[in-house]
């Protein structure tokens, strides 16, 4: 079978693209006959140009080259093609937790056709599956270098899209794109305060920046463990800032809800989810142990009970996957069975008591986040290289991705024969039964007119076109992301909620109604991104520089743009100090500096620095600023600098911002050219 080559592999579809990378069902063949069907993960072509990401993305293959365990994604291989690197990872076919715990979710309120309160996954199931993460988390959390000396590797993004589960029951723990090597990493990719992974899955020290170890991954388990259970979140996933600022105060939204947890799984939640880590499970076996035990006193489950378990709730899929497989974490959510009656749909052969009203469930919430992880065929667009600059193909609308299931035609057929002998039999009864006297004669009948189709009139359609300032930010309608701006989408007439999301953070809202027919462009503007600097020097006094620009005297505070700046600190009688700090969104930087007396028979102050000028072109063209001051748009020429090295922000419509640096020299010009 043919495909697209990437070094000895054969691309056969790209399966899903999300925000960073793509993952492409894959094949290695090889003589006699011999093949394997893989995953191929390739890190956009466009971000293969951004050390930051490059960097994540290569520790991520140098970690998963380590480990090596049954409830681990097997990473089988590392390349590069084009200046593009890809990782070459085992298939798992099956779906992931969140899918799993919305499909489980959805049924058990079609079983039970809206009664009372319900929860997602059955607890024997939930634990059984939890118990396989802690598995593969104690191997990792485990592992040593050459010497035995541990090397402290913590996930920190065990979330429900990251847990595999096959329909075979294997459990597998995938995606260490932003663990970390606490003793071993050459490079620091995530610096110290930097937040790595999903804010509705925080642990309270993972929010507040500090240091990690494995006991933050294991608070993770404890909220999918509650989720699994209840098929609620535990923080909100429409609010990242509010979802943040609960984890980092150790704060669980609605405590209430753990004392409906099912008796002998409460307790492992509690534990969890404490915000002290010190009163948390000491590891990941310890766990794992207390799981097992709640196991031995419930109804059995393992990896073959999981496997039917899956397979039946998830029939339509098992079916799709016969056809052409795909790989768990790329199910879309919106396949969960709707209610019986409104699409025939086989039913899941789940026992009607897998769904325990008696443990008395939270009611459920609903999670947040979609999927466009529709299979598109590859082509020529797909092999590596520059970023293509055509619109991502998104769907229309998140039910056209509902399987369409019709009546079958021998179904029809037997259905006109049973009528038709049950007419004959009817005929039969009538002639064999004592005549009663004839009625008058009738007027033969005419012709029996067709029954009337009843056609659902569509309704009316409208189009809105979506602009963002700046432009390039990511946009939700009504709850579901729909991509970058700037956007052109076919929507229904009626109300709708637009959202501009800066990473995890929506930054802009707004209300729309739009009539039929109609066409609108909407201009949503996000607030600039501001962090605070706080700068304190012994002896008070200092004269602060933040590039250029003058910021006054120590001690003070003041707000600059996320990034990197240059403070240059300056006191007569004192060697001028100088410092390059990152400031973070939303965060207060400090930086507390003993200023250094100058020599007696020297100057009391450095010369003061000349200036240079700067030439700089990118392709887009772009803006540039400069410790949050804009520069202007490039092309610039003859932009003077005070000598010295810089950071220079650059941000381009539809593309990610990026930093560079350049070193501006007295009396020369610095000739700089991008390409973003």
């Amino acid at each position: 079978m043919g495909g697209i080559p990437l070094g000895p592999y054969l691309l056969q579809r790209r399966l899903a693209k999300g925000g960073m990378a793509e993952i492409f069902l894959a094949r290695k063949e090889g003589p006699e006959g011999f093949r394997r069907d893989l995953v191929v993960k390739r890190i956009l072509p466009h971000l293969a140009e951004d050390p930051e990401f490059t960097a994540m993305f290569r520790e991520e293959a140098r970690i998963a080259a380590r480990l090596s365990h049954p409830n681990v994604v097997h990473v089988y291989d590392f390349g590069e093609e084009a200046g593009t690197p890809y990782l070459v990872m085992e298939l798992v076919r099956g779906v992931d937790l969140r899918a799993l715990i919305q499909r489980a979710r959805e049924t058990a309120r079609a079983h039970l056709r809206g009664r009372s309160a319900v929860g997602a996954l059955p607890a024997h199931h939930a634990a059984k599956i939890l118990s396989f993460v802690c598995e593969g988390l104690a191997h990792a959390h485990g592992m040593t270098d050459g010497q035995g000396r541990p090397l402290g590797l913590v996930h920190r993004d065990v979330t429900p899209s990251n847990v595999l589960v096959s329909f075979d029951g294997a459990v597998k723990v995938v995606d260490f794109g932003v663990a970390k090597l606490q003793r071993t990493s050459k490079r620091e990719v995530t610096r110290v305060g930097k937040v790595r992974g999903k804010y509705a899955y925080l642990s309270p020290e993972q929010s507040r920046g500090e240091p990690l170890d494995r006991r933050s991954d294991l608070f993770n388990v404890g909220i999918l463990l509650f989720e699994a259970l209840t098929g609620d979140t535990l923080f909100p996933h429409d609010d990242p800032r509010e979802a943040k600022i609960a984890a980092a105060s150790g704060r669980i939204p609605r405590p209430e809800r753990l004392k409906q947890l099912p008796r002998g799984l409460r307790g492992v939640v509690e534990r969890c989810l404490a915000a002290r880590r010190e009163r948390r499970y000491p590891d990941a076996l310890a766990l794992r142990a207390d799981l097992e035990k709640f196991l031995r006193r419930s109804e059995p489950s393992d990896q073959v009970e999981l496997g039917r378990y899956v397979s039946a709730l998830f029939p339509d899929v098992v079916a799709e996957d016969r056809r052409a497989p795909r790989a768990a974490g790329t199910v879309p959510l919106t396949t969960a069975l709707p209610p019986p009656g409104t699409v025939e749909l086989p039913t899941p052969a789940v026992p009607e008591d897998a769904f325990d009203l008696a443990s008395g469930f939270a009611p459920l919430g609903e999670h947040g986040g979609s999927t466009d992880l529709d299979p598109v065929p590859l082509g020529a667009a797909d092999l590596p290289g520059p970023a293509s600059s055509a619109e991502p193909r998104r769907p229309s609308h998140p039910t056209e991705r509902l399987p369409s299931v019709r009546p079958a035609p021998r179904r029809r057929w037997a259905a006109l024969v049973v009528l038709a002998l049950l007419a004959a039999g009817g005929l039969g009864a009538w002639l064999l039964w004592p005549s009663a006297p004839a009625p008058p004669p009738l007027a033969p009948p005419g012709p029996t007119p067709p029954p009337a189709t009843v056609t659902p009139s569509a309704p009316p359609q409208a189009w809105l076109r979506v602009r963002t300032v700046p432009s390039g930010l990511d946009v939700s309608l009504d709850g579901e992301p729909r991509g970058p701006a700037p956007l052109r989408l076919r929507v229904e007439a009626g109300a709708h909620r637009l959202a501009v999301r800066r990473g995890d953070e929506i930054v802009q809202e707004s209300g729309i109604e739009l009539a039929g027919g109609e066409e609108r462009e909407v201009v949503l503007e996000a607030a600039a991104e501001r962090a605070e600097l706080r700068i304190v020097s012994q002896p008070a006094g200092a004269e602060v520089r933040v590039g250029e620009e003058r910021a006054g005297r120590t001690p003070l505070a003041f707000e600059v743009a996320p990034g990197e700046h240059e403070v240059v600190l300056a006191l007569e009688g004192h060697v001028e100090h100088r410092q390059t700090i990152e400031a973070r969104a939303g965060a207060t930087s400090t930086l507390s500096v003993v200023l250094e007396e100058a020599p007696a028979t020297g100057s009391a102050m450095r010369r003061p620095r000349g200036r240079g000028s700067l030439a700089i072109a990118t392709q887009p063209w772009s803006r540039v600023y400069l410790g949050g001051r804009l520069l202007g748009t490039t092309p610039l020429t003859n932009v003077r600098l005070p000598a010295g090295r810089h950071v220079l922000v650059l941000r381009a419509p539809g593309r990610p911002e990026r930093r560079h640096r350049v070193t501006i020299r007295e009396g020369e010009l610095t000739r700089v050219r991008v390409a973003l």
